[in-house]
């Protein structure tokens, strides 16, 4: 085998797209509600205020030589769609909710951007990962032994997004390591 390897590459392709499903009420208790009430975000029987899904692709380009097959370039793409609620009527509301939806609304974006960070983490692992690999004696091995390093990211990185949402119950709690 031999060991070739790719030089660095740069960050994988981001495509961020955020969701949006729409609140109101005159107070917080009334937001509360529509929260639990309106938000599409269901695990199992839970419901959640927010949420990021996300999916790593990758593709790479090889070059055939006499007697192996080697990695030339490989570029991971990182799909992210954000799922938060927005309240329009929030210009309206009495000061005290306000700034109880700001704090709130903060601390959603902060547990969801910490998703997001994993996930882009993830393909630029794929990225080194696949790079790192060197040579192989035929293109279908190489090919194979790519795609299963890329999925074995891929699974530990979905591991680290259900222990982050463990450790912070959701967002519920500060986080106490991860992204």
């Amino acid at each position: 085998m031999l060991l070739t390897a790719l030089p660095a590459g740069g960050e994988p392709r981001v495509n961020l797209k955020t969701v949006y499903y729409d609140v109101a009420g005159r107070n917080l208790e009334e937001i509360r509600k529509e929260l639990d009430l309106k938000s599409p975000v269901r695990h199992g029987d839970e419901r959640f205020h927010a949420n990021t899904s996300w999916s790593v692709t990758w593709n790479m380009r090889w070059m055939a030589k006499a007697f192996s097959c080697e990695v030339t370039d490989v570029t991971a793409q990182v799909d992210i769609t954000v799922t938060l609620p927005r309240w329009p009527g929030l210009e309206d509301a009495p000061r005290e909710a306000g700034e109880e939806w700001h704090r709130y609304y903060g601390v959603l974006v902060e547990h969801e951007n910490g998703h997001r960070d994993l996930a882009i983490e993830a393909g630029k692992k794929i990225e080194e990962g696949i790079r790192r690999m060197g040579a192989r004696e035929n293109c279908a091995t190489m090919k194979s032994d790519a795609n299963r390093i890329g999925r074995g990211i891929v699974r530990t990185y979905e591991a680290l997004s259900e222990k982050y949402d463990e450790e912070t119950d959701h967002g519920r709690k500060p986080k106490t390591s991860g992204p």
